[in-house]
């Protein structure tokens, strides 16, 4: 009842009883139709009810044929190892689903509850309660370990990011000297360079106005 039925063993008594004869006790499936509208977690859902369905299904054939064996009254009586084999199938799958019951059941209520307490609630046992008796006191207890972790380790040390000053050229309230301010960007300064035709022009009138006063001076 605690613990299920080996999957092995269930899986033995499962092919020995056809769930499609007189008795059809086979699970029906899904429509075609509708499992594409059904999400990940409803198929899986819907199969585990099938399994259980279908342990059912089995457990009813074996019963079906204990039932028909005291109903026929063979002259030479009933072989009770084959009557006592039906019944022991039945009760095997039938405490497997029992079992997946409980289980089925805790699939919607631990979701519930705290993420810290989940491992130790999926692991306790179903008794006279679905979650053990003791059931408070174990989550007392992880909670009291938890805090107990919780002062032993040791404080992340904070690590402060280093900024690093800006540099600036000149003061701040004027730009540097070799910079010309542009808009809201500094620019470099260019260097201009005279054009060719006005260098000549600038040399012949220097060496005119020289003729011209060293002929005022002969004079």
């Amino acid at each position: 009842m605690q613990g299920g039925f080996p999957d092995e063993h269930k899986k033995v008594i499962l092919q020995k009883y056809s769930k499609k004869q007189d008795l059809y006790t086979e699970a029906p499936k899904v429509n075609l139709e509708i499992v594409p509208l059904m999400s990940e977690v409803a198929v899986k859902r819907d199969q585990h009810f099938l399994e259980t369905q279908n342990c059912v299904g089995s457990a009813l054939s074996a019963l079906a044929a204990a039932i028909s064996m005291i109903l026929d009254d063979p002259e030479d009586g009933i072989d009770q190892e084959i009557l006592t084999k039906y019944l022991c199938d039945a009760g095997k799958l039938l405490t497997d689903v029992f079992y997946q019951q409980s289980v089925a059941r805790k699939s919607f209520i631990t979701p519930l509850l705290n993420k810290t307490v989940k491992p130790t609630v999926e692991a306790i046992k179903a008794d006279e309660w679905l979650y053990g008796q003791k059931f408070a006191e174990q989550i007392k207890e992880v909670q009291t370990i938890g805090k107990a972790c919780a002062t032993l380790k040791t404080p992340e040390k904070s690590s402060k990011g280093f900024t690093q000053k800006p540099r600036f050229q000149g003061n701040l309230r004027y730009p540097s000297a070799k910079y010309k301010q542009v808009g809201r960007y500094p620019r470099q300064a260019t260097i201009r360079f005279k054009a060719r035709n006005q260098r000549t022009s600038q040399s012949t009138q220097k060496a005119s106005s020289q003729k011209s006063s060293e002929k005022s001076t002969k004079k």
